[in-house]
């Protein structure tokens, strides 16, 4: 405990400073007058008192704690302004136009850049006379469908184009052998009258043709498209991962095999489903592939299209185009096609258009007849009744145009409704595993049950032998025993007569 002498030591004994309120009036009465100090003595705790106070002294922690240590609170003069053209406001604006001169300010004082009014620059009576007003367009807004770059100029068909039509499109659908009216136009365009091998599959037929002379004509991989009465087909066309992906990956050592007979590269065309099949086998086998050509064809997974458009340029085909007709919706099927140029045929708003042959109509007759497909030949060749009946109408376009509804279909149709076909195919593919191993399991029981019979047959013929064998040992001891019998009792006779 800290005795009164001790504080006195470490705290002198100041005057006490009465409480003030700040800002507050003070009255004479308010502030007691303090009273004289007197000497403690030693040992003593009381501390002097207020006047008048009546009141007893406090110990010095006490009247410590009474002290007001608050910082008091200054009063701000009033501000002073100086009078115009002062000597100290000409000094800082001379000081403010050197500065303004050194980052690039003219030399003009900071308060006229400040707060100078702005000029406003009329217009010229010329400007004026030429302005034209804008009217507002009246003409009802449409979308635009395309997502490339269309071109307004007729494009040029290929008269390769109108060949490949007829070969992917019908020879691909003729089968192993090929009509002799196909063979002979084949001849006349450089090719053999028939396929140099073929590749048949669930949803799945492709033709090898090859050029007479070698280095002459590229070879063709011709796809075949749907048949409505073949169901392999029709569960291709609703594979879930892409429309016939499955149905070409079982065949794609064997599509090797043929682009390896063909020597070089090759051109890959078909038809629907055909035109699927043919972008898959692109998309596997890019750099063996000279150019793609396909016709109202569906468009294959996405993945397989952005990986084939990162290729470099030398590593894929030289072109790869799109023919697809107005009235068709087979196109809009898919993820999305392989990188090329799309041409859109105008040939009307009819379902039939899937299976008009676009390059073989009336519009393209000269170039038709050039290769020898006049009038008489399409007759012979079953494509004269599904010419189309567009008039050269063809708009080109950089990709494909109706991605939009192409996105709706793949996500609508193939993410929602893909687990109906996918659950179809796996049911067929079991239905057919079931049939195979029953059939399996029957001819190795027959074969079993045969082979039964035969070992039965084989141990009955050994019992027999054995028996038979037997049977003249047993017989041969009789004689034997028989002889003996008659030599020993002729003896015995000899010796008693």
């Amino acid at each position: 405990m800290a005795t009164g002498e001790r504080i006195q030591k470490k705290w002198p004994n100041p005057a006490p400073t009465p409480r003030v309120r700040p800002f507050g009036l003070q009255t004479p009465r308010e502030v007691p007058k303090l009273q004289t100090q007197v000497p403690e003595t030693l040992g003593s705790r009381s501390m002097p008192s207020y006047e008048g106070s009546g009141k007893q002294s406090y110990g010095a922690g006490d009247r410590l704690s009474r002290v007001d240590f608050s910082p008091r609170v200054p009063i701000q003069p009033k501000l002073i302004i100086g009078a115009p053209q002062d000597t100290y406001e000409q000094e800082a604006d001379c000081q403010g136009a050197k500065v303004s001169q050194k980052i690039g300010y003219p030399g003009e004082s900071i308060q006229g850049k400040l707060f100078s009014s702005p000029q406003i620059q009329r217009k010229s009576q010329r400007q004026e006379q030429n302005f034209t007003p804008v009217s507002l367009q009246t003409k009802p807004l449409t979308i635009q469908r395309d997502s490339g770059d269309r071109t307004d100029a007729q494009p040029q068909i290929k008269s390769e184009d109108i060949e490949y039509e007829i070969i992917g499109h019908r020879f691909a659908y003729q089968g192993d052998t090929l009509p002799a009216a196909a063979g002979d136009w084949l001849a006349t365009r450089g090719y053999q009258r028939n396929w140099t091998l073929t590749i048949r599959g669930e949803g799945f037929f492709m033709g090898l043709l090859m050029p007479v002379e070698k280095g002459g004509r590229t070879p063709i991989l011709a796809f075949k498209g749907t048949s409505p009465d073949d169901v392999s087909d029709l569960l291709a066309d609703l594979d879930p991962i892409a429309i016939g992906f499955t149905a070409f990956k079982r065949q794609q050592k064997k599509v090797a095999e043929a682009i390896a007979t063909a020597g070089g590269k090759v051109d890959v065309v078909g038809h629907s489903l055909g035109g699927a099949l043919a972008q898959h086998a692109a998309s596997a086998f890019p750099n063996k592939v000279r150019r793609v050509v396909t016709f109202q064809a569906p468009a294959i997974n996405r993945i397989q299209s952005y990986m084939f458009g990162k290729l470099d340029a030398s590593e894929r085909p030289e072109e790869v185009r799109h023919h697809i007709a107005t009235g068709d919706i087979v196109d809009v099927a898919g993820g999305k096609h392989l990188a090329g140029e799309v041409l859109l045929h105008q040939v009307g708003s009819s379902p039939t258009s899937h299976i008009q042959y676009l390059l073989n109509s009336d519009a393209f007759k000269d170039q038709r007849d050039a290769l020898g497909l006049t009038d008489e030949m399409l007759e012979e060749l079953g494509v004269a009744e599904h010419k189309a009946n567009h008039q050269g109408k063809v708009e080109k376009f950089e990709e494909y145009p109706y991605w939009f509804r192409q996105i709706l279909t793949e996500w609508g149709g193939r993410t929602l409704l893909g687990a109906v076909p996918g659950a179809v195919l796996s049911a067929y593919r079991g239905a057919k595993k079931i049939g195979s191993g029953v059939a399996a399991g029957a001819s190795y029981v027959g074969d079993k049950i045969a082979s039964g019979a035969s070992s039965i047959a084989t141990g009955a013929s050994y019992v027999g032998d054995k028996i038979a064998t037997g049977a003249s040992y047993v017989g041969d001891k009789i004689a034997s025993g028989a002889s003996s019998i008659y030599d020993s009792t002729r003896n015995l006779w000899k010796n008693l007569f």
